[in-house]
């Protein structure tokens, strides 16, 4: 099931991207065919816009708390939305750099990350090949979903942990509880479990 890290780029346009990668220092990890879906900035790294460089990656306090505590009983699956490949600021090999390099800090602090999907697309992005009407941008689910059927989730017993009400909405399309992990950029703060940091989101999960 373990893959070596790389960047997909054979995939149709209107479908997310996946990037792939294994550990090399920790054996395959028990699952129950549960996953948490985990939005990547904001939630893991600090929210900075259009993060285009691998310089700028800050792991956000208790993250690694959280992930350690989570990583035995379900998939990690990263789902983010980087429209600055659409909007020419970055491409998708500067997010392969970036995600290796963030994927590489996380396994030295213990943390094996199974699989980062990214949608790429926008519908008015200056770069014409992204310029999509995908339903893989959150909220819409395609990118938990495509992860459902790859990994053979159950999606009922899985979880979308965001800062964002378009996290939220995206885990609740796809059929997962979803989590606010509250944060300054949080725009949502009703009607959903809440948690101020990952590590309490695992406590809320674990004790479920």
């Amino acid at each position: 099931m373990s893959r070596p890290f790389v960047n997909t780029t054979d995939l149709s346009l209107h479908i997310p991207r996946l990037s792939r990668f294994k550990s090399t220092k920790f054996a395959d990890k028990p699952k129950n065919n549960a996953a948490v879906f985990l939005d990547r900035d904001g939630l893991i790294i600090k929210d900075v816009n259009y993060l285009s460089d691998k310089c700028q990656i800050q792991i956000i306090p208790q993250v690694t708390e959280g992930l350690i505590e989570l990583q035995d009983f379900f998939y990690l699956i990263i789902v983010t939305n980087q429209s600055g490949i659409a909007r020419g600021i970055f491409s998708e090999q500067q997010l392969s750099v970036i995600h290796s390099d963030l994927v590489s800090r996380l396994e030295r602090k213990g943390i094996v990350m199974d699989a980062i999907y990214y949608c790429p697309h926008l519908p008015d992005a200056s770069v014409k090949k992204y310029r999509v009407e995908c339903d893989c941008r959150k909220p819409n689910p395609g990118m938990l979903i495509r992860a459902s059927i790859a990994w053979n989730l159950d999606l009922s017993r899985s979880y979308m942990l965001g800062d964002r009400r378009r996290d939220l909405e995206a885990g609740l399309a796809a059929g997962t509880r979803s989590i606010l992990v509250r944060s300054e950029n949080s725009d949502c703060f009703s009607g959903y479990d809440e948690a101020d940091n990952l590590s309490e989101a695992a406590a809320i999960i674990l004790n479920s």
